[in-house]
């Protein structure tokens, strides 16, 4: 549970898009809340993308290695060519280094 606590404080810390404002729901107590409209899925986006992209690198290129090692015992060249292209596909779309 590190990482999500790190994840939390690093969200918590972040500054807020210009374009959040608050609404009648986050000042409701906490017994009452289901959700807010605080931000959009845009801000959230903005707010939470540099936090946990590199979590998402990490867990991505720890698979790949796992998976490079295993299917180089067994000379698959066409599979890990394949995790290849799929890494680099994945890593355009969500903006993170191949």
């Amino acid at each position: 549970m590190a990482v999500i606590r790190t994840i939390g404080e690093a969200f918590c810390a972040a500054p807020l898009p210009p374009t959040v404002a608050a609404d009648l729901v986050a000042i409701k107590p906490m017994a009452d809340r289901r959700g807010t409209n605080l931000m959009t899925v845009a801000e959230a986006d903005e707010m939470l993308g540099p936090i946990i992209a590199p979590y998402i690198e990490a867990a991505f290129r720890a698979g790949h290695a796992a998976a490079e090692e295993t299917l180089g015992a067994h000379g698959s060249e066409q599979l890990l060519d394949a995790i290849e292209r799929a890494w680099a596909d994945y890593a355009a779309d969500v903006g993170v280094s191949a």
